[in-house]
């Protein structure tokens, strides 16, 4: 891709876990090539001008690259200084796999060429379509992305990776011609339950029933939902705490809130290792997401067997169908419903099977598209 792994976020780490165990596990050169961080501060300075608003570069930069390393381990992270040395670079790889969007398909297109250097998968961990478009950017995002434009962008790619059943259906209509697969992310949700026990996280001393919230403080992560929920539930000041954990634009916002309720709790970012015991510490898991592509929260919420509330969007469908201990809301008024009356505490134990995200699984079913594309 071409912005940095030091961003910390769903997609970095899924990056991160999937190279280092095709190195570790299965004997396979897999590694992470960006540009540089020279060239990533352009691209972000060319991303503010499509946003209408400038991008706090220090928001993409939530992990050291020693952390990185560790997380990597055996793999490789390499910078690109130049297209020349790209080009060169995947060149000494069977197949390049790479994010689904604009920029990428862009950078492809017109700088790299995708006749120049191996097959190109894309990875659709960024939703085609967003299903509550009701902003100004979100509607352009639709248009771009199911218009001819994208078609034109990723005409060389040769397969599309789903992560869900409304994303692969999306892919196939756009690319009727192109191969199209599903592939969900993988989790391994007893390393994730034993990093629980290395600590205890306190999300507060009290005794109040607590409420989780973790994401970027974007406007895709529902942060506008979150604010209106909290506020519409003020008479349950004395009863639940609302601890959010993360880091973004709409910071200010949450900072404002925090001061407003006394029952808010901002925690900031929190590293992927600490995480397990946030959750653990927790009572309930909240999602507020407008669209998502496979959210990792839901996976680290279900690995620690709180009950999880979220939207009824692609993605989170997909992970929560077979977990008995989540709602899935059709709007805010059922979500606040549903909040107000489950306040029992309550989990699932350690004994769910999981089968269906196992790592080794999902891996091979992965490199098994590989090899057909290589």
């Amino acid at each position: 891709m071409i912005t940095a792994l030091e961003h910390g976020g769903g997609l970095e780490t899924y990056y991160m876990s999937t190279a280092s165990y095709m190195r570790r596990k299965m004997d396979i050169q897999a590694d992470i090539l960006t540009m540089s961080d020279d060239y990533t501060h352009r691209v972000i300075k060319a991303l503010s001008v499509f946003y209408w608003k400038k991008i706090d570069l220090s928001l993409s930069y939530k992990l050291n690259l020693k952390q990185i390393r560790k997380l990597l381990d055996p793999a490789h992270y390499i910078k690109l200084s130049s297209v020349r040395e790209a080009k060169r670079v995947l060149n000494g790889y069977s197949i390049v796999y790479s994010k689904n969007e604009v920029l990428e398909a862009f950078f492809f297109k017109f700088f790299i060429g995708y006749n120049n250097i191996p097959p190109v998968i894309f990875g659709g961990h960024t939703p085609l379509r967003f299903l509550k478009a009701d902003t100004l950017y979100a509607r352009l995002h639709n248009f771009l992305y199911t218009s001819f434009i994208y078609k034109f962008l990723a005409s060389g790619v040769s397969a599309f990776h789903a992560l869900n059943e409304s994303e692969a259906d999306l892919y196939k209509k756009l690319f009727p011609r192109k191969k199209v697969f599903r592939v969900p992310n993988p989790f391994d949700f007893e390393t994730y339950r034993a990093k629980a026990t290395l600590g205890n996280y306190v999300l507060s001393p009290s005794e109040k029933f607590k409420i989780l919230w973790v994401g970027r403080f974007t406007e895709q992560k529902g942060v506008h939902q979150l604010i209106r929920l909290v506020s519409a539930m003020v008479d349950k000041q004395d009863a639940i705490e609302w601890h959010i954990v993360g880091d973004g634009e709409y910071k200010a916002e949450l900072t404002a809130l925090a001061r407003q309720y006394s029952n808010v709790f901002l925690h900031g970012f929190v590293s992927s290792e600490v995480m397990p015991q946030v959750y653990k510490a927790a009572d309930l898991f909240i999602s507020t997401s407008q669209w998502e592509g496979y959210p990792y929260v839901l996976l680290e919420a279900r690995a620690m067997g709180l009950p999880i509330i979220a939207n009824e969007i692609p993605g989170v469908s997909d992970i929560l169908q077979s977990y008995p201990m989540s709602f899935r809301a059709t709007d805010e008024t059922s979500m606040e419903r549903k909040l107000r009356v489950w306040t029992v505490r309550s989990r699932i134990t350690d004994t769910e099977k999981n089968d269906e995200f196992s790592p080794s699984a999902v891996y091979e079913m992965l490199l098994k598209e590989f090899e057909s594309i290589s």
